[in-house]
């Protein structure tokens, strides 16, 4: 291959050379050398010298996650050759440009490809010798860097995305992971292809952006505190130029317009920028200023720092005005950020467009603006509808794997149409199955009753409360029971009810789920909700944006002949599968199945259900065939679709944190109350904070909540909190 490499410990990262990358050689006898001294050691790749640089992906840090947002916004990965890692992840291998040799590094205009040598004579600066990659002896060329490769390239491209350049290296296959598993080829070849421009664009320099953890200030856009209002209300320019700050430049990067600011007192260079994102914060990244370094800042948190010290109390006291109780709520300044979705990108499908699933989203798109991830899941719970007699055979089940889901649809606001395409989906069904759809509110014995009565028959439940629904199951609410009997229906399960009363039994059930939630109902569910019990053997479906709004119009042209064929369809597949199908898979299905299981592991308890979910779309995609055999492009689709959910769990995460940091910070102000009775009822401010023990920032915001709550009265003059009530 002509790549410069050197040894690793065996299942190591770390180097057994010295200087590990930089002894990166590509001499045959040192090679051997290496290698026959520790024939188990790992290979080690030293990259932006070897003419490429490495996109490493890391699904345990949301990096599938990261790559969909990516391919939503146009920045597609072109072919090239890929890695699939020990750890789950992916390797990608790019070209570096080259100004000096009018293409890519290795692509010289007169000599043909040239592979990079590490030369032990002396050579300028900044220079590096070539020699022909069909040779070992032939002549060098010595060759100027590019600034691509004179350079340390980002470490970072997004959350789980990191590049390997100048000064990096990479585990190559054969190696061995730590935890056992082999480094392997994804692909069938070893070309590098050439760097996409759009990610080219992001390696060329510029200013850092730190991507902080944390936003200080209000940060609840359907609030109405006065810190809600100022952030809405007012620019970035009329919070930091009276304190000195200077705009310095604009540029237009991700579809945003991002704002660079010089601090005050210095006369060049770059200090901070507003809107990265299209999130309308400020990111600080000197340490020369109030402002911490990481975290980010609303505009009204920057304006109760630089105008109040970092106390929002008064800040908010000021919004509000003079003497009127501070308008603020039970929620600490320092919580997860959690954006609103942006508008979404042209939608990727994962199936042909012959495809049943595809021609069910164009036909439910037509109807209204929804997300196209929705009608993708619902064309899915439909086929999954037409399969009662299906079982798909894997070894791991020897009774075969029944091929009902379980999906919600999760969206941040009614704008998200998710109950409009539940509807499209059971009216549909309707066509197929008259009464096959449970009501969407009901008490467990109604449900225990109903499901009773429809041995062998499929059934769907679309509550489009889910969040609710859930809240009450973990409640143990009206609900309560429920979630066993789900959980022993995803398996296909017989279900037994025995009271004093009366017993019911549940046979041969083929229940799927289609519900619909906000992230905030889920949210309420608790933040373990994700962590065991039913909510895991859900896919979530949470599209990372939402398609432009479309103005109300009269039904399309041709839609009745559209849903007719759709029906049509549904309604062989149906009858296809009655007798009894068993569904098995090719070889090359079954790889990519595994490669793509790999994938999903490792990522907690809700990914570590997803595998199951991948077979069963794989499935459910030969069914829509009629076939009994699932093919390479059965399981690539189902691939798609399931990272597709994998990202939404990931997407939904935050909002569990945030009511989690929610549920904290109310137990700090109660905790405050508490030590305030301790010290009689009326102490001063600061001796309330010393036994408390936390940032400044925090402890203003329980005194203001205290306050909002009517909990205390605080005279300012003396600096003392007085209880009110308990």
């Amino acid at each position: 291959m002509g790549w410069p490499v050197f040894p690793l410990k065996p299942g190591s990262k770390v180097p057994l050379t010295e200087h590990g990358f930089k002894d990166a050689t590509l001499n045959e006898a040192t090679i051997r050398a290496w290698w026959t001294a520790t024939p188990d050691a790992n290979v080690a790749i030293a990259t932006g010298v070897a003419g490429f640089f490495v996109v490493d992906t890391d699904p345990r840090n949301n990096g599938f996650t990261s790559e969909e947002q990516l391919r939503r916004d146009g920045r597609v990965f072109p072919p090239t050759a890929m890695v699939l890692t020990g750890g789950g992840g992916t390797h990608r291998y790019y070209k570096l440009p080259c100004a000096d040799c009018g293409g890519s590094l290795n692509e010289h205009p007169q000599e043909g490809l040239w592979r990079f040598e590490w030369a032990e004579t002396a050579r300028p600066e900044g220079w590096w010798y070539y020699r022909p990659a069909n040779t070992l002896d032939g002549p060098s060329l010595l060759l100027r860097n590019h600034p691509f490769i004179a350079r340390k390239l980002p470490k970072k491209l997004a959350e789980g995305i990191d590049i390997k350049g100048v000064g990096g290296y990479v585990v190559a296959p054969p190696s061995t992971h730590p935890d056992g598993t082999n480094y392997s080829w994804l692909t069938t070849t070893s070309v590098v292809a050439d760097a996409p421009d759009w990610l080219l664009r992001y390696l060329a320099p510029e200013p850092p952006r730190p991507v902080p953890t944390k936003v200080i200030g209000v940060v609840d856009p359907d609030d109405d505190r006065p810190g809600t209002e100022f952030n809405r209300d007012i620019s970035w320019e009329e919070v930091l130029k009276p304190h000195g700050w200077v705009p310095v430049g604009m540029e237009l990067h991700g579809g945003y317009d991002v704002t660079y600011w010089r601090r005050p007192g210095k006369t060049e260079g770059i200090s901070a920028s507003t809107n990265y994102g299209g999130s309308d914060l400020l990111w600080v990244w000197t340490t020369s200023t109030a402002f911490e370094t990481d975290v980010s800042y609303t505009k009204f948190g920057a304006f109760a720092l630089l105008e109040y010290g970092g106390d929002f109390s008064e800040a908010a006291m000021a919004l509000s005005g003079e003497g009127s109780a501070p308008l603020v709520a039970s929620k600490p300044p320092e919580v997860i950020r959690v954006l609103e979705p942006k508008a979404s990108a042209e939608f990727n499908m994962g199936f042909g467009d012959d495809h049943f699933v595809t021609r069910y989203v164009s036909y439910a798109s037509k109807l209204t603006d929804a997300s196209p991830e929705y009608h993708e899941a619902a064309a899915l719970v439909l086929l999954a509808m037409m399969t009662p007699y299906v079982r798909v055979r894997l070894a791991p089940y020897p009774g075969g794997l029944k091929t009902n889901l379980y999906l919600t649809l999760v969206g941040a606001s009614t704008r998200s149409r998710k109950s409009t395409s539940q509807r499209i989906a059971v009216d549909l069904l309707q066509n197929v199955f008259p009464n096959s759809v449970l009501p969407a509110k009901m008490t467990t014995e109604v449900f225990i009753e109903m499901m009773s009565n429809r041995p062998d028959q499929s059934t769907l439940w679309a509550p489009d409360e889910f969040g609710v629904m859930l809240g009450q199951i973990y409640s143990v609410g009206f609900l309560g029971g429920i979630e066993d009997i789900l959980l022993q229906l995803y398996g296909g399960e017989d279900y037994s009810y025995v009271t004093l009363n009366r017993n019911a039994y549940i046979r041969r059930p083929h229940l799927s789920i289609l519900g619909a939630a906000t992230p905030e109902s889920i949210a309420f569910a608790g933040p373990q909700a994700m962590l065991g019990g039913l909510l895991p053997r859900f896919g979530v479906v949470f599209p990372g944006g939402t398609p432009p709004a479309r103005p109300a119009s009269g039904m399309p042209d041709n839609l009745s002949s559209e849903k007719a064929d759709l029906v049509d369809a549904l309604h062989g597949m149906l009858a296809w599968q009655a007798q009894g199908v068993e569904i098995t898979f090719t070889p090359s299905a079954l790889a990519v199945l595994n490669a793509g299981e790999s994938l999903l592991v490792d990522k907690g308890t809700h990914s570590a259900r997803l595998p199951t979910m991948l077979y069963k779309i794989a499935a459910l995609s030969a069914v829509s065939r009629q076939s009994s055999e699932v093919n390479e492009d059965d399981a690539a689709g189902a691939l798609v679709c399931v990272q597709r959910w994998q990202g939404g769990a990931e997407r939904l995460q935050p909002y569990l944190r945030r009511k989690s940091a929610e549920i904290e910070f109310d137990a700090k102000c109660r905790q405050a109350l508490d030590i305030l009775t301790e010290l009689g009822g009326t102490a001063h401010r600061t001796e309330v904070a010393r036994n408390l023990r936390l940032p400044s920032t925090v402890f203003s915001s329980i005194e203001a909540t205290l306050l909002s709550w009517a909990a205390i009265d605080y005279d300012r003059t003396a600096g003392t909190w007085q209880l009110t009530h308990r």
